[in-house]
């Protein structure tokens, strides 16, 4: 078993944004989080498997696969779910100019408010958890939305490793079962935030494409046997603490298949 963040810190410290790694104390729910879509050999089954049990998620969506999958972005709004962007490119950002970041978060949530209204408060992932730790990154976000929030997780499935080395769909099934397995007996559960994939860039094989339809299957089912139900992030209003101290969650917390 890996370790799970175990704080919810709706503060702003200074020049930092409030930084969301799991739900306040007391949620039940587990929110679950999908980030890389939408995507048409995934979102369609992640929608419907959720509302086989009428549970709600939060989307994460690229840009650049929203534009070309506009029919699925509606459909996962239509559901009820949360959307926010995953900025427009699926790159890392830890390196490029503050315009450049801004326009990448401007761009994608200008297609987004044709879908819903842009939310408020708005929880900020950008690809491969860019600027976390970064002060620039939250002037950035502040500049980008009044209330914006970087939303991390309290377990990551790393989903995107699940086909390493995996040559066959029964192992990759084994594997799933092995880590929702995992997940249903951690005593982080109620009120985590957890991460997952749609179609994770960057892996390949042909084993890729199923992680999603494999996986969520099998974590829906731990929720349910633990008797939680899935729903959206639950917020609270962020206390203003002006300080030369900040604070960042550190590691990365994983639950081990």
């Amino acid at each position: 078993m890996g370790w799970q963040r175990e704080m919810y810190l709706p503060l702003s410290l200074g020049r930092w944004l409030p930084v969301i790694c799991r739900q306040p104390n007391g949620t039940e729910n587990v929110a679950l989080t999908f980030d890389d879509g939408p995507h048409p050999h995934t979102t369609p089954k992640i929608l419907r498997l959720l509302g086989l049990y009428n549970w709600k998620a939060t989307f994460f969506v690229s840009g650049i696969r929203a534009a070309e999958h506009r029919d699925l972005l509606a459909e996962i709004v239509n559901a009820g779910h949360a959307v926010y962007g995953h900025a427009w490119d699926h790159i890392d950002l830890e390196r490029a100019s503050s315009p450049e970041i801004l326009t990448a978060m401007r761009r994608v949530e200008d297609l987004l408010k044709r879908f819903r209204a842009t939310p408020s408060p708005y929880l900020v992932r950008l690809p491969y958890n860019a600027g976390l730790k970064r002060v620039r990154f939250h002037a950035i976000a502040r500049q980008f939305h009044p209330d914006a929030r970087f939303a991390w997780w309290s377990i990551t499935t790393r989903d995107w490793e699940l086909t390493r080395d995996t040559a066959c769909l029964d192992e990759l099934s084994k594997r799933c079962s092995r880590l929702a397995g995992a997940i249903e007996h951690s005593p982080a559960l109620p009120g985590a935030i957890m991460l997952l994939h749609e179609a994770p860039f960057g892996v390949e094989g042909e084993l890729a494409p199923l992680i999603a339809e494999v996986l969520l299957p099998e974590i829906l089912q731990a929720i349910a046997r633990r008797k939680l139900t899935a729903g959206l992030i639950e917020l609270t209003p962020p206390r203003k603490w002006e300080s030369f101290i900040w604070w960042h969650p550190s590691g990365d917390r994983s639950v081990a298949a």
